[in-house]
């Protein structure tokens, strides 16, 4: 979108700051755009378990303003920051990045991508600070699995020293990236910028919408993919709603730690608030951080966004025929639960912090202790005794069904089910959870076996109204997941992979 120097003065002087750190754009509303184009999207899982890699790009179709985009990888157990950074995306710009195993067993991530970053290479091991070291999956291990946060903070004004240094010229290279105007971004005053002025100083302005994300998970020994887009959510305002700029969230790459009531301005991330881990300027801003302009507090733009991919319902196919070798793994991603609920690593147990905008609370959320626990120090979403939660009905090809009555679920009883981990993965018919499946998850996984070798199957996540929050048109009244089917299948010594995204509120 074109954005007129009198257009960014008018916005300038209309802008108010929600708080220290958020400058209010024009968008009063966000949605998640089916055309899979936003201000910001989520991958909902990677793998480097086993043989498996996994690619991603990210494409600015902006083809006039720059992005200051944040990228955060997130582990499947229990959310976990694993690895964030910024790249600096020039108007039409595509950043791409392998992540795979490495000879220290963590996941690494490679990138000979010309486009600039803070910090200026981000080529390496994903980090274990983090992480559960009590848990019986090794650091290494607990990397290997995850989601993926992607945001834009800020455009980048075209006539900006800061543009001019990540325009990409004729040889495909940015001008500078070493430039004062890409190293002023570090300044940790940025951290508590309330003015518009501080930003546009610095060649920052609103963001507009025009990102996009496609990923490839690839067995590099079956030669064996995956592939599909990312979620994308989109910023709006207007009657109708139209595509808008979202708020300034722009945030320095900087290790600085702030205090619990800072990060609370920021994030609705409960182990923030409640000071079980030090907040510092790089976790933000997450998919918490206020975004639009009728939102001022992360936790209830936390719901707002929550309600944007609440599901009554999660509906997927299956294959199992042992005639073509047939594997199929449901992901189930919940991006969002993190901010409602998260996990302290004691050395003997964890404890659930359970979050409504900075306090500790039972009820009235999307995660409660009526619809969790925590199992094998992962935090899982369970079948309540009162509830349909979770209940699943499967049906084959020709119009045979089971009741979940009738299934047997490895570990536990059809009315012990459980979702455990952030992105959970749920094997069909592989025997166990330990036995070869599609995506070779280990983290998260479970297993459901059936009488049936092929059909689908629905999963009811709807909320018991305890547990609803938000007011309309926020309600929130179904687990916020987004995710796929991932098949694999054999014709003698040639495999294939299948994705198949979920469908749901039926």
């Amino acid at each position: 979108m074109k954005k007129s120097s009198i257009a960014l003065g008018v916005a300038a002087l209309m802008a108010g700051a929600a708080q220290a750190g958020i400058v209010q754009g024009s968008a009063s509303t966000i949605a998640v755009n089916p055309n899979g184009i936003g201000h910001k999207l989520v991958i909902p899982y990677f793998t480097t378990q086993g043989n498996n890699a996994t690619l991603i790009n990210i494409v600015n179709t902006d083809r006039t303003n720059g992005k200051a985009v944040k990228v955060r990888f997130r582990g499947a157990a229990n959310s976990d920051d694993l690895y964030d950074f910024q790249v600096l995306l020039s108007p039409g710009d595509v950043w791409t990045a392998a992540l795979t195993q490495g000879a220290d067993g963590r996941t690494q991530l490679t990138t000979s991508d010309n486009s600039c970053t803070r910090p200026a290479s981000v080529n390496g091991s994903f980090l274990t600070g983090r992480l559960d070291p009590n848990s019986t999956r090794s650091l290494e291990e607990q990397t290997r699995e995850g989601y993926v946060e992607i945001i834009n903070m800020a455009d980048i004004n075209s006539t900006s020293a800061l543009f001019t240094a990540i325009k990409h010229g004729s040889n495909g290279k940015p001008g500078n990236c070493n430039a004062a105007a890409v190293t002023a971004l570090d300044d940790d005053n940025l951290g508590q910028a309330s003015a518009t002025a501080s930003y546009t100083a610095l060649g920052l302005s609103f963001p507009s919408t025009g990102l996009t994300a496609d990923w490839i998970i690839i067995n590099q020994a079956t030669t064996a993919a995956w592939s599909g887009s990312a979620t994308a959510f989109e910023a709006r305002g207007g009657t109708p709603a139209a595509a808008t700029t979202a708020n300034i969230v722009y945030f320095p790459q900087s290790g600085s730690g702030v205090s619990t009531t800072t990060a609370g301005l920021y994030s609705s991330d409960p182990l923030f608030i409640n000071g079980d881990v030090q907040a510092a300027y790089y976790d933000f801003p997450d998919l918490s951080t206020p975004y639009i302009n009728s939102v001022t507090a992360a936790g209830v733009y936390r719901n707002t966004l929550a309600s944007t991919i609440a599901r009554s319902s999660v509906i997927n196919e299956f294959v199992t025929s042992d005639a073509i070798a047939a594997q199929t793994d449901l992901v189930f991603s919940q991006p969002l639960r993190r901010y409602y609920a998260a996990v302290t690593y004691g050395a003997t147990a964890g404890v659930v912090r359970v979050n409504s905008v900075g306090a500790v609370v039972s009820t009235g959320e999307v995660y409660t202790s009526n619809n969790t626990a925590l199992i094998n120090r992962v935090l899982c979403v369970r079948r309540p005794t009162d509830s349909q939660l979770l209940a699943f009905a499967a049906f084959d090809r020709e119009e045979q069904t089971l009741t979940p009555s009738g299934a047997v679920i490895s570990p536990g009883t059809p009315t012990q089910f459980n979702i455990c981990g952030e992105v959970a993965v749920t094997s069909i018919n592989a025997g166990d959870n330990t036995q070869p499946s599609a995506l070779s998850a280990t983290l998260a996984r479970n297993n459901i076996e059936l009488p049936f070798a092929d059909g689908w199957i629905r999963f009811n996540t709807t909320l018991d109204p305890v547990d609803q929050v938000g007011t309309a048109p926020n309600v929130v009244t179904g687990l916020p997941i987004i995710g796929n089917a991932h098949l694999r299948a054999a014709n003698g010594a040639v495999n294939y992979g299948f994705t198949w995204p979920h469908k749901y509120n039926n």
